[in-house]
């Protein structure tokens, strides 16, 4: 089985071996565990290494390497390639085919050292994410293994990788040397309970992070990546280094600081030695103004998404014909099509054709009945043609809701959506920040858009305003520009303060 599975350039794995002295460690009798270590890289690179320095590998310094590999096929190549290097067999008993989650041996070692997977368990295959739930519990990365199927689900595979070697393969006071999705530090919800906190007791600490630019390390990856220094330690500092690797040469060209933080909240970047002191500046809002995301269809978008040629009046008649996603003319009464934003409110270029949402729903939050809903002209037919598609949606939250009879329900749906006023914000793939005031009845296009709702536009133009305001320089301290986590809402949600003032407002 083939899960994540990227390898590591031979000028990367050498960098690697030389920069944090790991070759010299090995020279000097350091054991080196790999826990996903494929075609054997980093040992291959160790031995070509001692060869070209005019030192001897002998069999008690093969003995130090062990690696896991779950790809059973990788192994006799390895062992060939060994063997041809050295004329020494490689002890058979040090390359372990086998899932790194069920090695089991209690030997501890100086050094962990890899590229872990490049996945996340959304995107596993059904059957291994039954099987790895029960670990992503076992060493603390979900409270519960429901966590996995709901906020969670983005967590990397590469956190639980880390966590059981750093946690049960390596000494007190050794060291781990990884390649790593950057999200393990930087975004908020899904690998929060990887990263270890200020003034807590850890099972590891970071001592450096290292941020490679786009395609320098591995040009198929298209998360952020870099590479991070841990020591088996349970103090974290406060203060870490962090290194910009330049795209030219490959070689270190700034030099700021990362700072851990002691709530699993993100950690945050400054080129001044001081943390940022962005969360004083808190942005009031009512208890519920909470920021969210656009509707999500959960997987149905050719569904309940339509779309017209666009216009500059985005009203529809009452009734109206317009194309679902797969391209099919539906004539359809228009009075639950909601617009959903598109780039041309936020001053780019205007869309071909302008999309609608089919969002069923009162204003209170509350889904139409199945009688409301056989008043509108072709809905009830439409929902009927693709009953069995909306059924058989996948998700603990709208299973619960389908579960309760209104098949048709979305997520992301409550009184908010229907407030007067919204703050939107693109929140995927930017690189900057800005907020605009819509009307209420635009929609934001699921994880694409984020919002704050507001019953007052005066309310809501302050709240533009001061999220324009801070926002940027906010966002920059995650260094997470133009990926899925720019501006999502459980970032933002760090800079508002909320009020109870109109706590019977909450969210249904």
């Amino acid at each position: 089985m083939q899960i994540g599975r990227v390898f590591t350039p031979f000028s990367w794995v050498e960098w690697c071996l030389k920069t944090f002295d790991i070759y010299q460690a090995w020279q000097d009798g350091a054991t080196i565990i790999e826990p996903s270590c494929g075609n054997g890289i980093f040992f291959k690179t160790l031995v070509e290494m001692a060869q070209k320095n005019g030192h001897p590998v002998t069999l008690n310094l093969l003995k130090n390497l062990v690696g896991i590999e779950i790809v059973q096929s990788d192994r006799k190549l390895f062992l060939q390639e060994i063997f041809s290097l050295t004329d020494i067999h490689f002890p058979e008993d040090n390359y372990v085919s086998n899932d790194f989650l069920l090695y089991e041996d209690k030997r501890k070692f100086d050094i962990a050292i890899g590229n872990p997977p490049w996945e996340n368990f959304v995107k596993l295959p059904a059957k291994y994410k039954n099987f790895i739930k029960f670990y992503f519990e076992k060493y603390g990365l979900v409270k519960s293994r429901q966590d996995v199927l709901l906020g969670a689900s983005r967590i990397d595979i590469a956190a639980l990788i880390i966590k059981k070697c750093m946690s049960i393969h390596v000494k007190e006071k050794g060291h781990g040397y990884f390649f790593v999705p950057l999200s393990l530090f930087f975004n908020e919800n899904a690998n929060a309970n990887f990263r270890p906190l200020l003034n807590s007791d850890n099972i590891f600490s970071v001592k450096e992070i290292i941020d490679f630019p786009k395609n320098i390390v591995f040009p198929l990856i298209k998360t952020r990546n870099g590479f991070v220094h841990l020591t088996r330690s349970n103090l974290q500092i406060s203060r870490i280094p962090y290194q910009e690797i330049d795209e030219a040469n490959g070689k270190s060209s700034k030099i700021l600081w990362c700072f851990p933080s002691s709530h699993m909240s993100a950690w945050k970047i400054s080129e001044n030695s001081n943390y940022p002191d962005l969360l004083r500046k808190a942005i009031k809002v009512d208890y519920y103004q909470k920021p969210r995301q656009g509707i999500n269809t959960c997987g149905l978008n050719n569904v309940f998404i339509f779309k017209t040629d666009y216009r500059e009046d985005f009203s529809l008649p009452n009734m109206a014909t317009l194309y679902n996603g797969f391209n099919e003319k539906i004539e359809i009464s228009t009075k639950y099509l909601l617009p959903i934003i598109h780039s041309g409110l936020f001053g780019r270029k205007k869309p071909k054709q302008q999309k609608y949402i089919l969002c069923l729903y009162h204003i209170n939050g509350k889904p139409l009945s199945w009688l409301e809903i056989k008043k509108l002209h072709g809905v009830a037919e439409y929902l009927d043609k693709y009953k069995k598609e909306i059924i058989n949606r996948k998700g603990v939250l709208i299973r619960n809701q389908i579960s309760k009879g209104a098949y048709w329900s979305l997520l992301g749906v409550g009184s908010y959506t229907f407030k007067k006023w919204k703050v939107v914000w693109e929140a995927m793939g930017k690189k900057d920040f800005r907020a605009i005031v819509v009307e209420g009845s635009w929609q934001g296009n699921q994880a694409m858009h984020a919002y704050i709702s507001s019953d007052s536009l005066e309310d809501a133009n302050r709240i533009k305003d001061e999220l324009n305001n801070l926002l940027p320089d906010y966002l920059q301290s995650f260094s997470m520009q133009g990926t899925c986590n720019w501006a999502q809402p459980s970032r933002i949600k760090e800079l508002l303060l909320f009020t109870e003032e109109n706590s019977q407002l909450s969210f249904i």
